[in-house]
């Protein structure tokens, strides 16, 4: 009977063996060559999917730790780039499960990082929450991993320290490839990132690098400028003529302009302004004479209009899609006597509000708002006003008013005249930019009015018009608190068929008298 239970307790040991081994089968795939040129330079050529996260295929993956590259521009924790990549990419090892990294491989990333996270506005990632990664055993940290001096001892490289990794390979001596250190103070600081700025002049869509001054043509053969929005993950580039009723679309490779084609034709309205959701994938536009706010698809397919009551003028039509709100300004009054309003739309609730007036008798010499943008990180409004040559800012709510920047005058001259006729403001991290056509410059300020106005680049062809900061930190992540039911084209055949008949009937109604007759 021993025996019995003996030879039982074997086969049920290599059963549960095989059982086991079959689950860790079902759950995790084979090795397979790491390419993601992103990690090549980490000290493994195999790696295992899915990772931690479910991510199960490279390409997913490859595309999670582009979403960092702000961070990995301005080399916040030299230990950034490999701690995405063990992440995301995980080492295939003998064991052939992802190995996560240790926590104070992300306890050095979160003190590099974070704090410049925070300042624009976006908090640590949940799924970087230090905690969740073990401090010891089997995991990836600097224990495992060092940085050391390449055969020409100039730059520093990863090499590798963990016995049981299967297929590591020679480290290259090429380093991280950072480009651009955090500035020594707080001036400084706003070259940290990258800034691209996209910007419509009187006949050209232009593409402005803040760090190095260069300025790319990527559009010819506009007539009188152009409204422009854009999608940042697809690189596409949104725009419409002044005065015109189509909308046109071309995708972004590198600093060229590729695919030009039409997405919506108004026909006899005007496209004044454009705001791209990118979260629901959404084209909104605001269209006047008549004054309507539309909706379709990215590709302008099942247009939709969304509101057509109580506009009377608006203009600059933007949106937050993860509050789910739309704004713009609506031009009320008189040449003589000009003023404005901010508006909001609930898209959750169809609700239309006015939130904030602009009359002479509450701020004196306002009227001619212009060039209304989003602070999404802060739910903060920002534009500009030509008449009183300043630029102004409420919550969403519409309260919390203040004037940024103002011309001031001293013995009858302008302090500066950047402000004489401004067209369009954008925010970024610190910064508020902005257009004005009278000077045909692109000037720059503290957003919150403690630093002097700095002119950053003059168009000598013609004047700059619309202008969005083009930049991957201007459209983060989230989730949309709103639903839209587009008219389907087939409800539009519909409801053209269904005219046709009503019409065909009245129409043989109005006939019968003439037959009896």
């Amino acid at each position: 009977m021993a025996r019995v239970k003996a030879v039982l307790r074997h086969i049920y040991i290599i059963t549960s063996t095989l059982v086991t081994l079959k689950v860790c089968q079902d759950v995790y795939h084979e090795c397979e060559p790491l390419r993601a040129s992103v990690c090549e330079f980490m000290p493994y050529n195999y790696t295992i999917l899915p990772n931690i996260l479910n991510d199960n295929s490279q390409d997913d993956a490859i595309m999670a730790i582009s979403q960092y590259s702000p961070l990995l521009k301005i080399d916040c924790s030299t230990s950034l780039l490999p701690f995405l990549c063990v992440l995301y990419l995980p080492v295939c090892t003998v064991m052939q499960v992802p190995l996560p990294p240790c926590r104070k491989l992300c306890d050095e990333v979160q003190a590099g990082c974070e704090s410049i996270m925070n300042e624009f506005g976006y908090r640590w990632p949940e799924r970087f929450n230090c905690t969740n990664f073990p401090t010891s055993g089997l995991c990836v940290g600097e224990t495992h991993l060092r940085r050391e001096m390449s055969s020409e001892g100039s730059t520093s490289a990863w090499s590798l320290s963990y016995p049981q990794f299967t297929t590591p390979k020679q480290m290259m001596s090429r380093p991280v490839d950072i480009t651009l250190k955090p500035g020594s103070n707080e001036e400084t600081t706003d070259t940290e990132v990258p800034v691209f700025i996209l910007l419509s002049s009187l006949h050209k869509l232009l593409l402005y690098d803040v760090s190095t001054g260069d300025l790319i043509t990527l559009y010819s053969g506009l007539d009188q400028g152009a409204a422009i929005d854009f999608h940042y993950s697809k690189k596409w580039i949104y725009w419409a003529s002044h005065g015109d009723s189509r909308m046109y679309r071309g995708s972004l490779s590198l600093d060229v302009l590729t695919d030009v084609h039409l997405v919506v034709d108004a026909v006899s309205a005007t496209i004044d302004s454009i705001a791209v959701d990118w979260i629901t994938e959404l084209l909104f536009w605001m269209e006047t004479y008549p004054s309507q706010i539309r909706v379709a698809t990215l590709d302008g397919k099942n247009p939709t209009t969304l509101l057509d009551e109580n506009l009377d003028n608006p203009k600059s039509l933007v949106i937050d899609p993860i509050e789910g709100y739309l704004f713009w300004i609506d031009w009320v009054g008189t040449l003589y006597s000009p003023s404005a309003s901010v508006e909001r739309y609930s898209l959750n609730k169809s609700q239309h509000d006015v939130i904030f007036n602009i009359t002479q008798e509450i701020l004196p010499n306002m009227g001619r708002s212009i060039g209304l943008c989003t602070d999404h990180p802060n739910k903060r409004l920002y534009w500009v006003d030509a008449k009183s040559e300043s630029v102004q800012t409420i919550t969403y709510d519409g309260t919390s008013f203040r004037v940024i920047v103002k011309s001031t005058f001293r013995n009858g001259l302008h302090n500066h005249n950047f402000l004489s006729e401004p067209r369009s403001v954008a925010i970024f991290g610190k910064n508020a930019f902005w257009s004005d056509r009278a000077t045909q410059s692109v000037v720059k300020a503290r957003k919150d009015g403690s630093s002097k106005v700095k002119m950053l680049k003059t168009l000598t062809a013609s004047a700059p018009l619309d202008l969005k900061v083009f930049h991957a930190l201007i459209q983060p992540s989230g989730t949309s608190k709103y639903k839209i039911q587009l008219m389907s084209s087939c409800g539009v055949l519909w409801a053209s068929y269904t005219t046709l008949i009503a019409t065909a009937v009245v129409l043989s109604i109005q006939m019968v008298p003439v037959f009896l007759s």
